[in-house]
């Protein structure tokens, strides 16, 4: 099983390096067509730190709740049910984007799918006791 998590371990900091760089690729993208970056009101750019650091607390919040779980596979079944969420919400969202930048938003349904089959592999091969 060390091998296994092992393995999910790198495939998760890759994700989490992708999914973190989406939005600077998406400007990038915007940029290459000749696109100005959105002009943002100081109100949605302080709303827009509000969340960034509320993300920090509720990562922090999901850091020391996984510490107090009792096997790794519970770990790996709480990323896959959260992860089947955000899979359904990025597949909604792309009716939304720009058609240039539709294949930068399948690319990140892809790769939220491929994450979320090695979660479902793992707990395939090592299945929680307690997972509902």
């Amino acid at each position: 099983m060390r091998a296994a998590l092992a393995a999910l371990v790198e495939k998760a900091s890759e994700f989490d390096a992708a999914e973190e760089a989406f939005p600077a690729a998406i400007a990038q993208h915007k940029a290459r067509r000749g696109e100005e970056p959105p002009k943002l009101s100081k109100k949605t750019k302080q709303r827009l730190e509000d969340l960034a650091r509320d993300q920090v607390e509720i990562q922090a919040g999901v850091i020391a709740a996984f510490e107090q779980e009792s096997s790794p596979q519970s770990i790996v079944w709480s990323l896959s049910f959260a992860l089947r969420g955000a899979v359904q919400n990025a597949e909604g969202m792309l009716k939304h984007y720009p058609e240039a930048d539709r294949p930068l938003g399948i690319q990140q349904v892809e790769r939220q799918r491929g994450f979320l089959a090695a979660l479902d592999a793992f707990l395939a091969e090592y299945p929680a006791d307690d997972a509902a």
